[in-house]
């Protein structure tokens, strides 16, 4: 009978909050050093990543490089009939081209290759970092905040896009960076200068530029300043109606 009363009470609504909240508490009071143990074992498990990676050009199934070794071989941007990957937008192959050149320098199409990669590695580094700064925005602390850094470093699809020769991670860093600027104009329109509104629109073009998806971005932007406008109207609107309406008021 008591060790069913136990279990009753050991299961209870009561008994799993106090459990939560001790691990809360536990991982409130350890955050910085838990915060350098993720990212450590994040840093150690790309160079294994990286090390014992099939290929050179890493994890993808589509031959995104070959318009990269297209521009560097004939000096011109791919065109859509030189490779199964190459009718995207320019800005891929020409941000993977200095890494590319600089490892052919060493005479290896390998080392190359293996250079190249390291753009994704930077890309996914910026989506990491903006994705935290998300959270901060939408003021994530403590466990909420260990958790959530947490998924942006082990994440498996970022993960593995973190060595590979693609255009998708490297969209993603310039869309990780474009909803967080996004995200601080939303929350205060009245604060945005004209450096914001620039920013937001050369996010948006390095987006498209990137990718067809990448338009997305555009349209977003468009969508969230057209309702800003139209806000701004109906307040305009609702402000005048106020004023005739005391101006009646108040007169003879």
């Amino acid at each position: 009978m008591r060790v069913r009363s136990r279990s009753i009470l050991r299961h209870s609504p009561g008994w799993a909050q106090r459990q939560i909240q001790q691990a809360r508490t536990w991982i409130d009071q350890r955050q910085r050093p838990l915060t350098v143990s993720l990212v450590a074992a994040a840093i150690v498990l790309r160079i294994l990543l990286v090390a014992f990676s099939p290929t050179p050009f890493g994890y993808v199934w589509d031959f995104y490089h070959e318009g990269i070794q297209v521009l560097y071989k004939e000096g011109r941007l791919p065109v859509a009939a030189d490779c199964w990957q190459c009718y995207h937008p320019p800005l891929f192959y020409v941000a993977g081209w200095p890494f590319y050149a600089l490892g052919r320098l060493t005479g290896s199409e390998a080392v190359a290759l293996r250079m190249t990669g390291a753009l994704s590695m930077l890309s996914a580094m910026v989506t990491i970092a903006y994705g935290y700064r998300l959270l901060r925005l939408y003021r994530c602390r403590g466990t909420s905040l260990m958790l959530g850094t947490a998924v942006l470093l082990i994440f498996p699809c970022l993960f593995i896009s973190s060595y590979g020769i693609e255009s998708d991670i490297v969209l993603t860093a310039i869309l990780s960076a474009f909803v967080y600027y996004l995200t601080v104009y939303a929350a205060r329109p009245s604060a945005a200068t004209l450096g914001d509104a620039v920013r937001l629109g050369a996010l948006a073009g390095l987006a498209a530029a990137t990718k067809y998806s990448g338009l997305t971005g555009v349209i977003t932007m468009g969508l969230a300043l057209g309702w800003q406008v139209l806000r701004g109207r109906h307040r305009a609107r609702r402000i005048q109606r106020e004023a005739q309406r005391t101006a009646r008021r108040l007169g003879p």
